[in-house]
């Protein structure tokens, strides 16, 4: 019933559908209705799931630039809202797989270091635009990204699971530099980050001896605070000499006309 419905939704009811819940037949399939905080004289609009996200997502959403903007915005009002970080992690990873040319800059560490943690929460030089890194993608499908696989150079592994830390991985190599292990991590709001040293362990066996970047993609509203295991620490400098040489924090952040402009 969910793929007939979708099927036929013509163009402008979908957006129609989110700001006037109620309007047709089919918004009971796609549409909940949600006291809107903090004052609950409101309510706000969502997907009623995330497989019905990433449905309506496939078959409509990312084919129509302007109503996926849209939508956006209007579950972006909420700072915490799911389907607005739905839409984003969709869009990020088109975007990511197209061949692009993407600009990082590095989140340093703050000086109060954690006990068990290294805290990353300077973003002076993503704010200034300084201390730039370019890298190149390749062009990519998505490939599914399970503990067991073994990563291969410019394949584009996406997580579907929200138990797995990161949201995707993609494995470079640099001409005339090694290997470089991008863990892109998608967030719309500033809730702290973290990793735990099961979850790093577990993504050095899928590509043991690389260096690893450790991306953090958000709007250009967002600066989350990450975590990283000192323990990890600890076994990267054995095995690189210096924890910085073998994993690194950065930040990739997209305007509202980047994020939803064209994929060339």
């Amino acid at each position: 019933m969910l793929w007939e419905t979708i099927n036929e939704i013509q163009p402008g009811q979908l957006r129609q559908a989110f700001y006037n819940p109620g309007s047709y037949d089919f918004s009971h399939l796609i549409v909940t209705i949600w006291p809107s905080l903090p004052n609950h004289y409101s309510y706000r609009t969502e997907f009623a799931s995330w497989p019905i996200a990433k449905a309506l997502w496939q078959k409509r959403i990312r084919f129509q630039i302007d109503d996926m903007e849209h939508l956006y915005r209007l579950f972006h009002r909420d700072i915490l809202s799911p389907s607005a970080t739905w839409i984003f992690k969709f869009r990020m990873h088109e975007l990511l797989r197209s061949g692009q040319t993407i600009r990082i800059f590095p989140i340093l560490r703050s000086r109060n270091k954690g006990v068990a943690n290294l805290i990353y929460g300077n973003y002076a030089a993503s704010r200034n635009r300084r201390d730039r890194v370019n890298l190149a993608l390749p062009v990519s499908s998505e490939y599914p990204l399970t503990e067991e696989v073994q990563l291969e150079e410019d394949l584009y592994y996406y997580s579907e699971s929200s138990n797995f830390a990161v949201d995707s991985l993609l494995l470079i190599h640099p001409p005339g530099e090694s290997p470089i292990l991008l863990m892109f991590q998608m967030t719309v709001n500033d809730n702290e980050l973290g990793l735990s040293p099961e979850c790093l362990d577990t993504i050095d066996r899928m590509s043991p001896g690389t260096r690893k970047y450790y991306v953090v993609v958000t709007p250009d509203t967002a600066h989350p605070r990450v975590n990283v295991p000192a323990e990890y620490s600890k076994k990267t400098k054995k095995q690189a000499g210096l924890v910085d040489k073998a994993f690194l924090v950065f930040h990739y952040s997209l305007s509202l006309e980047e994020l939803f402009g064209s994929d060339s």
